[in-house]
């Protein structure tokens, strides 16, 4: 029983440390997955309002003199670059880090369901141990009484049962 006990302390330290782990996890994974969205959506937008910046710049150039629409053409094609670059890093951000990311968290929520699953078993066979204990205990106090009814007496009836 005292090895049992002893080695169902650790588990149960393994398990809370578990436990705490998958809550951090979770806790900061719902936040991490929630802010890389909201800056892809916002960099979505900031791009889609660059790239009308680089539209309006390249349709004033055609009605200004030669130097200026050659200017406002190489600004607006630095926008329209720039822009580019930045749509290219919000789609490695959704597909991979995002992604990344939902998986881990998915990974760690089956980590947690397996951990609970353990806990119940292991609920469940000491509920087992100590049902089996009790009734061993129940018999050993009925015949520590019937031994104590019948004391300086054979046990005919004994022999009668078992012989």
């Amino acid at each position: 029983p005292l090895k049992i006990m002893a080695l169902q302390r650790g588990s149960d330290q393994i398990a809370r440390t578990i436990y705490k782990k998958v809550a951090v996890v979770e806790t900061h994974f719902a936040q991490l997955i929630e802010h890389f969205e909201t800056l892809c959506r916002t960099d979505t937008k900031f791009a889609d309002r660059s790239d009308a910046l680089s539209k309006q710049l390249q349709m004033y150039g055609e009605e200004e003199t030669p130097g200026i629409q050659v200017a406002l053409k190489a600004i607006s094609e630095c926008i329209h670059k720039q822009q580019e670059h930045r749509r290219q890093l919000v789609a490695t951000i959704a597909d991979n880090i995002t992604s990344m990311l939902k998986e881990y968290e998915a990974v760690n929520k089956e980590m947690k369901n397996r951990v609970a699953e353990r806990e119940k078993l292991k609920e469940k066979q000491l509920s087992k141990q100590k049902a089996l204990e009790r009734v061993q205990a129940r018999e050993a106090t009925n015949a520590a009484k019937i031994v104590s009814i019948v004391p300086g007496q054979s046990c005919s009836w004994h022999l009668r049962v078992h012989g």
